[in-house]
C-alpha cells in the first residue's frame, strides 16, 4: 500500500510559466493534504522563485539534486542531443520507480517531455514534442530511423502511468502523436487572489499581454496589431528571457513610431494587478498554445480575452466560441475588427467581463485540488 509520500521529478524545478505554476499549485496541495514531499531533479531549486512567483515556499520539503555532468553536456545541443540526455536519465534514474514502489511512495514526473521516467503519474506539457516522426526535425536522414525507434520505445515507458496533460487539445494531440491515453489536469488558478482586480474600475483604453519575451511568443502581432488600433493602450507584461527579443520588440514599435505600446518586464505579481484592475481587454498573441493559464488570471481579473483560433485557448478556454467569453482571431485584420467593434461598446464588454470571469472560475484551485486527490485516492 503507497504512502502519503510523494516524490517529484524534473530536470530543473526553475521554471516559470505553466509547468512552474502547475508544480508550485501540485506542492502546495499535496503539502496541505499532508503529503510529506521529496523534490529531485539535476540542479539547485530556486526557493525565492516559489515563495515570491508562486507564493508557495518550500519549507519542510526534501530537496536533491543529482550531479550528471555529462547530461548537461548534451542537453539543447541537438536533437540527438536531447535524446542522449532521455536515455541518460534513464540509466540514472530508471531503477528509482521500483525502489519507491517497494518503499509505498508515490513518485510523479511534472516534465514528461524532457525526462522520461517510469512513474505512477507523468504531466505532459506539451504534446507535440513527443511526436515519433521528426517533421521539421534537423537530423540526416540515415539518422531518422534509429532516432524514431528509440523514441517509441521510450514513450512505452508511460504506458503504466496515470498520464496529465493541460487541456482537451493537448489530450488529442497526444493520442495523435504517440497512441497514449491521458487525463486533463489543467493548471489552477487561485480565483480570490484576483478579486481586487476584479474589482477595479476597467475605466482605461487598455490592452494587456502576459507572456514572456520569448520569440515563440510571436509578440510582433501585438505591435502590428498596435499599429491599426492607435486609440488603445498596448501593455506587454513578462518575464525577460531573451534580452536580444526584447530589444527587437522595442525598435519594431520605435520604427513604426508607435506611441501606444509599452514593454514592462518582470513586474510583481501586485503590479500586474494594478494593471489588470483599469484595463479592459486581453491578448494573446500565441499561435497553437498548449494552454495559457495567463489568459484565465486575465479573465479572473474581468478582462475580455482575444486569443487565437488555435490550441487550447481556442478549444478549452473559449470552448470553441466566438462571442461568449471572448473573441478568437486568425490574423492581424480580424483581431483589429474584433477590437474596434468592443472598444466603444461599454455594455457589451461588461457582459464579455462578467461571461470570462464565470468561466475562469471553472479553474480555480479547489477544483483542481478535487481532481488531483481523487487520483491519488484511487492509487492508493
Amino acid at each position: 500500500m503507497l504512502k502519503k509520500c510523494v516524490t517529484l521529478f524534473a530536470p530543473s524545478f526553475n521554471y516559470r510559466g505553466g509547468i512552474g505554476s502547475f508544480t508550485a499549485h501540485l506542492i502546495k496541495v499535496l503539502k496541505n493534504s499532508n503529503y510529506k514531499i521529496f523534490m529531485i531533479s539535476y540542479n539547485d531549486i530556486d526557493e525565492n522563485l516559489y515563495s515570491k512567483l508562486f507564493a508557495t515556499p518550500l519549507q519542510n520539503i526534501h530537496k536533491h539534486s543529482i550531479s550528471l555532468p555529462i547530461r548537461s553536456f548534451f542537453s539543447g545541443k541537438s536533437s540527438y542531443g536531447n535524446l542522449i540526455t532521455k536515455i541518460l536519465d534513464l540509466k540514472y534514474t530508471g531503477s528509482l520507480f521500483d525502489q519507491l514502489d517497494r518503499l509505498g511512495v508515490i513518485s510523479f514526473n511534472v516534465t514528461g517531455v524532457w525526462l522520461f521516467l517510469p512513474s505512477h503519474f507523468v504531466y505532459i506539457h506539451d504534446p507535440e514534442r513527443l511526436k515519433p516522426n521528426l517533421q521539421g526535425v534537423n537530423i540526416q536522414r540515415i539518422w531518422r530511423s534509429p532516432y524514431q525507434h528509440i523514441v517509441k520505445k521510450l514513450l512505452q515507458l508511460y504506458k503504466k502511468s496515470t498520464i496529465f496533460v493541460n487541456s482537451k487539445y493537448c489530450l488529442n494531440v497526444l493520442k495523435t502523436y504517440t497512441g497514449l491515453k491521458g487525463n486533463v489536469l489543467s493548471p489552477p488558478i487561485r480565483i480570490n487572489a484576483y478579486k481586487k482586480a476584479l474589482n477595479g474600475p476597467h475605466n482605461k483604453p487598455w490592452n494587456i499581454s502576459l507572456v514572456r519575451f520569448d520569440k515563440d511568443k510571436n509578440l510582433e502581432l501585438i505591435i502590428k496589431a498596435a499599429k491599426h488600433v492607435k486609440n488603445i493602450k498596448f501593455l506587454i507584461i513578462g518575464f525577460l528571457d531573451d534580452y536580444n527579443y526584447f530589444k527587437k520588440l522595442k525598435k519594431l514599435a520605435k520604427n513604426l513610431n508607435l506611441n501606444n505600446v509599452h514593454l514592462l518586464p518582470n513586474l510583481s505579481f501586485n503590479d500586474r494587478l494594478k494593471f489588470f484592475s483599469k484595463a479592459k481587454f486581453y491578448l494573446h498573441p500565441t499561435i497553437r498554445e498548449n494552454f495559457g493559464i495567463a489568459i484565465l488570471e486575465a479573465m479572473a481579473s474581468g478582462l475580455v480575452p482575444f486569443v487565437h483560433r488555435s490550441g487550447g485557448p481556442w478549444t478549452d478556454i473559449l470552448d470553441g466560441k466566438t462571442g461568449l467569453y471572448g473573441y478568437p482571431y486568425k490574423n492581424v485584420e480580424e483581431l483589429v475588427n474584433h477590437l474596434n467593434g468592443l472598444i466603444g461598446n461599454e455594455e457589451k464588454r461588461e457582459k464579455l467581463s462578467r461571461n470570462a470571469y464565470e468561466k475562469s472560475k471553472q479553474y480555480d484551485l479547489s477544483n483542481f485540488k478535487q481532481i488531483l486527490l481523487n487520483y491519488f485516492t484511487k492509487l492508493q
